[in-house]
């Protein structure tokens, strides 16, 4: 508790213009985490919708933040979208079957309610996209099937 009043006292003054606000990037690889949090919400051109999970890693993970090697702990935050919204080049269904499979060893069933995901360990391979738009990431580019 003492901690938390240190803080709240210290923002009374602090300068905050020389804290870095650099979230660190995990980095390219593969790694393990557990859905954590799992919904549905329209996406950002009333289209459709996008299937949006948290996944907390589980084991600690090299990344880097402001060009530095470093390591982030268990569970650090990892955010991912599935969009729903099918198109001539993109099937929905084939990354929900994906995740199915990573998440639950199985793609017979039904994926929903999608709920049935949340506390589940999931293996993905992670790539690095460089973005001025918004911002340096690492991006989940697939999950892997239990093994």
């Amino acid at each position: 508790m003492s901690e938390t009043v240190d803080v709240l006292n210290e923002l009374q003054s602090a300068d905050l213009t020389q804290v870095s606000a650099v979230m660190p990037i995990i980095d390219d690889g593969v790694h393990e985490g557990e859905i954590i949090e799992i919904d549905t919400r329209e996406n950002s051109k009333k289209t459709g919708h996008l299937l949006e999970m948290k996944i907390a890693l589980t084991n600690p993970t090299p990344a880097t933040k402001e060009g530095i090697p470093c390591e982030v702990n268990p569970g650090y935050p990892i955010f991912h979208s599935i969009s729903l919204v099918r198109t001539e080049k993109y099937e929905p269904l084939e990354k929900i079957a994906e995740l199915m499979q990573a998440a639950l060893g199985t793609k017979e069933g039904s994926a929903l309610p999608f709920e049935q995901f949340i506390g589940k360990t999931v293996t993905f391979r992670t790539k690095v996209e460089l973005s001025d738009e918004w911002g340096d990431r690492a991006r989940i580019s697939r999950f892997l099937k239990q093994s």
